[in-house]
């Protein structure tokens, strides 16, 4: 079949899309905006036309009453979506996996003592499917800067609890994403700073000095006197730089969540 043979679908449907909070900064267009789309179409789909993955919608509206996003939009209906609330109402302390581009954010999230895989230490053979995989068997939420990932329709459903399983972050610079994180998951109360291998991610255990002392810079060995080790990749950590470092990092974050900085190392 040649090109002017295919069948013609054209516009049946006309609906104002007003965007709250973060989705207007996520829309490819500035909003409100008239938009026209197929009678068929859901809701979810002309929203992914816009940019907006459906995972971040916290609640949609037709013309003043709620409207699901599986049906198509009203004819000549005003549209307004609004993100999820933050922080959200979790009822466990969230696990995390950070896709590719986000390797320092997952090494921040375990200096803050959570539970973060970071793609990059993955295998990458499986792709796209294992953050899946990860995602929905073992409840992580996944943070991502790729928009396309999360129009997959598995990441888009809600979990068990009725929230996101992803968070698009939109900030292109490390403390950006990480603040964006912070506010999302509620994580200033949950901080247990330096309880987690940066390397790896797993619970740091107490180690005496004498038994690690072989592995001691001498300069380390003479002024420190408490450690700490990596169980499962071995790694020692003591109250060096990277210690000292995270007390203005966590005065920052939050002075800029509006929340007092807990230090519970």
């Amino acid at each position: 079949m040649d090109a002017e043979d295919w069948p013609r679908v054209t516009a049946s449907r006309t609906a104002r899309f007003v965007l709250r909070g973060r989705l207007a900064a996520m829309a490819r267009r500035a909003t409100p905006l008239e938009l026209a789309f197929r009678e068929d179409q859901s809701l979810r789909h002309v929203a992914e036309v816009l940019g907006i993955p459906a995972c971040e919608i916290g609640s949609a509206f037709a013309d003043g009453e709620g409207w699901p996003l599986e049906l198509p939009p009203p004819d000549a209906a005003t549209i307004e979506l609004l993100p999820w609330p933050e922080p959200l109402p979790l009822a466990a302390r969230p696990r995390f996996v950070a896709d590719t581009q986000l390797g320092r954010l997952a090494r921040e999230l375990r200096l803050l003592g959570f539970d973060a895989l970071w793609r990059g230490e993955l295998d990458q053979a499986e792709g796209d499917e294992l953050l899946v995989e990860l995602v929905l068997g073992e409840g992580r939420f996944l943070l991502t800067r790729d928009r396309a990932l999360l129009f997959r329709r598995e990441l888009s459903r809600p979990d068990p609890e009725g929230l996101p399983r992803c968070a698009l972050l939109l900030s292109r610079e490390a403390y950006g994403q990480l603040l964006e994180t912070c506010a999302r998951f509620g994580l200033a109360s949950l901080w247990q700073p330096l309880s987690l291998c940066s390397a790896c991610g797993a619970r740091l255990e107490r180690a005496s000095k004498a038994e690690i002392l072989p592995l001691l810079p001498p300069t380390v060995a003479r002024r420190c006197e408490d450690f700490r080790r990596c169980p499962a990749c071995g790694k020692i950590f003591w109250k060096g730089d990277h210690a000292r470092s995270i007390e203005p990092l966590l005065a920052r974050l939050g002075e800029d969540l509006g929340s007092p900085a807990r230090n519970e190392a």
